[in-house]
C-alpha cells in the first residue's frame, strides 16, 4: 500500500498581520491627507466656507472615505487641533532630547525656547484653528505642561530655584510666553527679537528667594 503523503498546515497569521497592518497604514495617511487638505482649505476659505464637498474633492478621495475617519467637519477640526498640539509636543522633546537630563536651569531654558519656537511655527494655522475656542482653556492634562511642572518641581527639591506649586506655575510659564508672542504678533514687532526677555522673566518667576 503505497504511503500517503501529507503537507504540513501552515498558517495564514502572517500574512493576515501584513494585511491588517497594511491596511491600518492606508487609513492613517489617508485619514492625514484630509487633515492637511482640510489645514489648506481652512486658511484659504476660512472654515466655516469650507465644505466636507471642497476636502474631499481637493484630496481626491470619496466622501464615504471621509466619514470613514471623522463623523463630521467639526470632528475633524477637532483632531486638527490635537495634531497641531502633538506636533507642539513633539517639538519640545526632540529639543530636550539634545540637553543633559541633570541641567536643570538649561534644560528650562531649552523648553522655553523650544515652546516659543513651535508656538511661532504655528502661525497662522493656529488663530485659524484655535481661535474658535473658547478663551478660557487649560492645558493641564497636556503630557508637555505636566513635564514642565515636573521639571520646576524637581528643581526645586534641589534648592536650584523656589516654585512652591509647579502646575501653577508651570501655567503661568507656558501661558505668559503664549501672551507674550501673541502680543507682539499683532503689533508688528518680530517675535524672534524677545526671546531672551521672555526665557529671563521664566527665570525670574522662579528665582530663589534672598
Amino acid at each position: 500500500m503505497a504511503a500517503i503523503r501529507t503537507t504540513p498546515a501552515t498558517s495564514d497569521a502572517p500574512s493576515e498581520l501584513a494585511t491588517v497592518r497594511k491596511s491600518q497604514a492606508r487609513g492613517r495617511r489617508s485619514a492625514r491627507k484630509l487633515l492637511d487638505t482640510a489645514a489648506v482649505l481652512f486658511l484659504e476659505k476660512g472654515v466655516d466656507a469650507t465644505t466636507v464637498d471642497d476636502i474631499v474633492l481637493q484630496a481626491g478621495t470619496a466622501k464615504g472615505t471621509f466619514y470613514h475617519h471623522y463623523e463630521s467637519k467639526g470632528a475633524l477640526l477637532d483632531a486638527l487641533r490635537e495634531q497641531m498640539t502633538d506636533d507642539f509636543a513633539k517639538r519640545i522633546d526632540a529639543a530636550l532630547e539634545k540637553c543633559p537630563p541633570d541641567d536643570l536651569p538649561l534644560v528650562l531654558d531649552t523648553w522655553v525656547e523650544a515652546a516659543f519656537e513651535a508656538y511661532l511655527g504655528m502661525d497662522p494655522l493656529h488663530e485659524v484653528v484655535f481661535g474658535r475656542i473658547s478663551t478660557r482653556w487649560s492645558a493641564g492634562d497636556e503630557p508637555f505642561l505636566q513635564n514642565l511642572a515636573a521639571l520646576l518641581a524637581k528643581g526645586h527639591a534641589r534648592g536650584i530655584w523656589h516654585v512652591e506649586n509647579p502646575h501653577l506655575t508651570a501655567t503661568f510659564i507656558f501661558r505668559g510666553m503664549l501672551g507674550a508672542v501673541d502680543d507682539l504678533l499683532l503689533s508688528g514687532t518680530p517675535p524672534a527679537t524677545a526671546f531672551h526677555g521672555i526665557a529671563d522673566l521664566a527665570r525670574k518667576a522662579i528665582a530663589r528667594r534672598p
